[in-house]
Parts: C-alpha cells; structure tokens; sequence
C-alpha cells in the first residue's frame, strides 16, 4: 500500500494535538534545541555546560579518565546529569549508578533558565530513588513540580533566574 507523505504528516498533526508536541512554554527559548536532542546527546551538552559553568567560578576542571564519572572538579570525581524541565514542570535525572564518583552536578535547564546543585554523592543518595534493579541497578533524582528538596538546593551553586 503506499500512502502518500502529505497523508502521513497530516495524521501526526492530528496526533500531535491529541498528544502533545513540545510545551508551548519552550517557544522562542534559547535553549529549545537541548530539549529536543537524543539523550545522549544532551548529557555530553550538560556536561559542557558544567564545565564551562564552574571554569567561570575558577574551578579546575579535567575531563574523565573512565567512564565511570564524567567530570573530574576540583579534584573530585563527578557524574554530571543533565534534565530538561518536563510536561509537569519538574525534573528527573536519570541513570545514577551506585559506583565511580563523589559528587553529582545536577543541571536543571528551563526554558529561560539554568540551574545547577552541585551535591556529594551521600546527599544524592538521600533523595534518590531506584530506577533500575539487578546486576546494572540505577537510581534517579525527581523533582517533581519543581520542588527541589531544601537538602539539595542548599547545594545550588548556579541560578540564571532573570
């Protein structure tokens, strides 16, 4: 059967207003083309960013030397994860894994605004909660409706907020 492409990209607009497109609150932001990039992609982004981020603060910043954390900061080991503000104006920074760094770089990026809670492991490991389970378990960190737990925005070392 062949359907013609004029057809097909008629019928996903009609799916996307039954199921949304990109958050109208993304319009005429700088920092759309995160939000709709792979999410491998957008964690090498994120990591960028932090380093950049904390060069201007006058950390020393070295790049990895496995693939265990991503970061090397001041001379602590750190995992840098990177979350888009989602549809229920929260985040979710996924994938922690247990082992291979001190410190986690959580980078909130809003559609006007960046923020960033640099935190130790043991205080990720407070709020963090199991994702995965098994031989590679991962954890995650939500903060859902934008509600940073006070132990974690204690931690926030960068606010862009205009």
């Amino acid at each position: 059967m062949n359907i013609s492409f004029e057809i097909a990209t008629a019928y996903t607009e009609v799916l996307k207003t039954r199921y949304g497109g990109i958050d109208p609150c993304w319009d005429g932001s700088p920092f759309l083309w995160i939000k709709t990039m792979s999410s491998r992609k957008s964690g090498k982004v994120g990591e960028d960013i932090v380093r950049m981020l904390m060069k201007c603060m006058g950390s020393k910043v070295l790049p990895s030397s496995d693939t265990k954390y991503d970061l090397l900061i001041d001379g602590k080991k750190c995992e840098v994860k990177l979350s888009t503000l989602n549809e229920s104006d929260g985040f979710i920074f996924n994938a922690l894994a247990e082992d291979g760094y001190e410190e986690i770089c959580l980078l909130g990026v809003e559609p006007f605004r960046i923020r960033l809670w640099k935190i130790s492991k043991e205080v990720g490991r407070s709020v963090w909660k199991q994702q995965h389970r098994g031989e590679r378990a991962t954890s995650w960190i939500i903060f859902p409706n934008n509600k940073v737990p006070a132990e974690v925005d204690k931690f926030k070392i960068v606010d862009t907020k205009p």
